[in-house]
C-alpha cells in the first residue's frame, strides 16, 4: 500500500527517543510546521510498542 501523496518524516521525539511518523510533502510549509508542533505536543497519545497497548490480542500484532 502506498500513500497518494509523497510522505516525509518527521521526528516527534522528545530528543532521548526518536518517535517517527509521516506526513505529506506537499503540505504548506506553514501548515506542516504547525502540524508537526500539534503532533509533539499529543505524542504521549501514541502507542510505540506492544507494552504501551495493554489488553490488545496478540494475535492482532504478531506475524506468523
Amino acid at each position: 500500500m502506498q500513500a497518494q501523496d509523497p510522505l516525509q518524516e518527521v521526528d516527534i521525539g522528545d530528543g532521548s527517543v526518536k518517535r517517527p511518523t509521516y506526513i505529506s510533502a506537499k503540505i504548506d510549509p506553514t501548515l506542516r510546521e504547525k502540524m508537526v508542533e500539534l503532533l509533539k505536543k499529543y505524542r504521549d497519545c501514541f502507542a510505540w510498542d506492544y507494552n504501551e497497548m495493554p489488553g490488545l490480542s496478540r494475535n492482532l500484532v504478531e506475524h506468523r
